[in-house]
């Protein structure tokens, strides 16, 4: 898709420059029918001024365009090589892109059947402080429509029923929070000493700085999708070393093991 407006932008331009062309050849060829029905008073010299005078701006404008030409081009070719280069990670075969680290990037989370990927960020205001009552936001990053990954919001049913987020302040800087549709899964928002932002979960029993989750969907409906498994990935707080786990009881039982508060 992306590749297919790429092509319509190039022939138009093509197409743009053809025109220029016949524009240039149309004035000069009209220049010389009025040189040559002159009465024929300083016929050869008027003829000769007047072509090099259009001939230099029709020159002037094709150079303009040959310019915007290259430099789309090379635009274009920038978000090619930018697409393949961009890190990715192997989910079931496939290869997800990884978001790039930003400062406020906690982890991301992604999914079959495509590449479109949640964000997970802190959620600073304008003064550069972190919300006390919403420390965290989730937003889409569409790879899937494009390259770069252009940001979405979630909609109402995505945010209230998927992908949303469940958060409960625990103390000064410490928040626990999970995703509304799978609470036996828990995670923690914590400030560091300082003041970084780190959010840690279990995976294969160590506490980890969490990077991603993927989550396996093999079928079902919108709102009771069949999911294989849930994976995470993190590194150990201990080793540094990258934990993985799959997590395959993932049928719905939201409140085991937590009470009403989580």
């Amino acid at each position: 898709m992306q590749a297919g407006r790429h092509r319509l932008l190039l022939n138009q331009i093509a197409g743009l420059l053809n025109r220029g062309k016949k524009i240039m050849k149309g004035q000069i060829w009209s220049v010389r029918a009025a040189g040559f029905n002159d009465g024929g008073k300083n016929n050869g010299t008027l003829r000769l001024l007047n072509e090099d005078h259009v001939f230099i701006k029709c020159l002037k404008y094709k150079v303009l365009i040959s310019r915007v030409f290259i430099m789309l081009c090379g635009v274009l070719m920038g978000q090619a090589l930018l697409a393949q280069a961009m890190a990715t990670i192997d989910r079931a075969g496939t290869a997800y892109p990884v978001p790039p680290s930003t400062t406020n990037r906690m982890f991301f989370l992604q999914r079959t059947p495509n590449t479109n990927t949640i964000a997970c960020d802190l959620n600073v205001g304008s003064n550069g402080q972190v919300n006390a009552k919403n420390p965290l936001t989730t937003y889409w990053l569409r790879y899937g429509d494009s390259p770069k990954g252009e940001k979405k919001e979630l909609n109402f049913v995505q945010r209230h029923f998927a992908y949303g987020l469940n958060i409960k302040q625990r103390g000064s800087g410490k928040y626990e929070f999970w995703f509304v549709s799978y609470k036996k899964y828990h995670m923690y928002l914590l400030q560091t000493k300082d003041g970084k932002w780190r959010v840690y979960g279990k995976i294969n029993d160590k506490l980890t700085v969490l990077g991603s989750i993927f989550i396996y969907i093999n079928g079902g409906t919108l709102w009771n999708p069949h999911v294989d498994y849930v994976e995470l990935r993190g590194k150990d707080l201990s080793s540094g070393k990258e934990e993985v786990q799959r997590l395959t009881d993932v049928k719905k039982d939201p409140d085991e093991g937590h009470n009403k508060e989580g």
